[in-house]
C-alpha cells in the first residue's frame, strides 16, 4: 500500500509541477492561467493528504510540515482570488477554520520534531523550524486579510504568494526527498531563491498598477 501511495504522490506532485509553471507564467492569459491553477489547487489536495498518510508511514516529520504549509497556502491562495473577484468580500468559516486547523498541525509538528530530534541547533531541526517561523509570520500578517476591509489588490497579491508558496513547497519537497546535497540546506532553499523573485516581480506590479494594463503599440508617423 505504502509504494502505491507513494507513487500515486509524486505522479500527482508532477502534475503541479507542470500545472503550476504554466499558470505561474501565464498569470495575464486566464485562458491558459485558470485552467491550469484549478488543475494544480485540486490536484494539491491530493499531494497534501497523501503526504500526510505517508509522513505517519515513516515518521518523516519534514513531510508532515510540508503538508501543513501546502495546506494553508493552496486553501487560501484559492480564497484570496474569490475574494478578489467577489463584489463584497466576506470572510467565513472556510478561512478561519484552515488557520486554526494549521495552528494545530504547527502544534503537531513541534511535538513530532522535539521527540525525533530533541533540542538542538543542527541539520534538520533549524531547517524545519525556519520554515515553522515563516508560516507563523503568514498566519499572523493574514489576520489582517481577514478582516475584510483590505483592497482588492492586496487579495491579488496575496492570491500570488500563497499559490506560489505552496508551488515552491512541492518542489522543495520533492528535491528533499530524492536529491541528497551537501550542505542539506541547498535543496531546502534553491526552491525559495528561483522562485521568489517572480513572485515579486509580479507582486509589485499589482501593486503599483502595471499588472493589468494593456501594451500599446507606439504609433508611426
Amino acid at each position: 500500500m505504502e509504494k502505491a501511495l507513494l507513487i500515486s504522490h509524486a505522479s500527482a506532485g508532477l502534475i503541479t509541477l507542470i500545472t503550476g509553471i504554466v499558470a505561474m507564467l501565464t498569470p495575464k492569459r486566464l485562458k491558459l492561467h485558470k485552467p491550469a491553477g484549478k488543475v494544480f489547487y485540486y490536484t494539491m489536495w491530493y499531494v497534501v493528504m497523501s503526504a500526510f498518510l505517508l509522513s505517519y508511514m515513516r515518521s518523516n516529520v519534514f513531510l508532515f510540515l510540508v503538508g501543513t504549509l501546502t495546506f494553508y497556502t493552496n486553501v487560501t491562495g484559492f480564497r484570496a482570488i474569490a475574494h478578489y473577484k467577489s463584489k463584497i468580500v466576506k470572510i467565513n468559516w472556510i478561512d478561519w477554520s484552515s488557520w486554526i486547523i494549521t495552528i494545530v498541525l504547527l502544534a503537531a509538528v513541534q511535538y513530532l520534531l522535539l521527540s525525533k530530534y530533541g533540542f538542538r541547533f543542527d541539520g534538520a531541526f533549524i531547517v524545519i523550524n525556519v520554515f515553522t517561523i515563516i508560516l507563523i509570520a503568514n498566519l499572523i500578517q493574514d489576520m489582517k486579510l481577514f478582516r475584510g476591509s483590505r483592497s482588492k489588490k492586496e487579495y491579488l497579491v496575496a492570491h500570488i504568494g500563497k499559490m506560489g508558496g505552496t508551488f515552491i513547497a512541492a518542489i522543495t519537497a520533492a528535491l528533499v526527498q530524492n536529491v541528497t546535497t551537501d550542505p542539506i540546506w541547498v535543496a531546502w532553499l534553491m526552491p525559495t531563491a528561483l522562485v521568489t523573485p517572480i513572485l515579486i516581480y509580479f507582486s509589485r506590479s499589482v501593486k503599483n498598477g502595471a499588472f493589468w494594463k494593456k501594451q500599446t503599440k507606439p504609433t508611426v508617423s
